[in-house]
């Protein structure tokens, strides 16, 4: 079993190492933000590089992008609000 931690129960991605600190830092960015705020692995669109920032779990909130290289994926960071590869193969050239 896994340990019911505040790590775990937020269900972030494994490619993001500091759970903690990355939904902080997200909590920080947002506009008027409050002790309600949420912000979990649900409201994160990884895709777009984009999360949304909820008063209420009821709310739709509001939209904000990830941070400039936040992992997004296996090999991925969000760079000028799009996902970007890392780790491209550079085939050598022929000659």
């Amino acid at each position: 079993t896994v340990d019911k931690t505040f790590e775990n129960a937020v269900g972030l991605p494994s490619w993001i190492t500091e759970r903690k600190s990355f939904l902080n830092t997200l909590l920080s960015l947002c506009h008027n933000q409050n002790p309600r705020e949420r912000i979990s692995n649900d409201t994160i669109n990884w895709e777009n590089c984009e999360y949304r920032c909820r008063h209420d779990k009821n709310e739709e909130g509001h939209v904000k992008h990830l941070p400039e290289n936040t992992p997004c994926g296996t090999g991925k960071i969000c760079k000028n609000k799009y996902v970007v590869w890392t780790n491209l193969l550079h085939l050598p050239s022929c000659r």
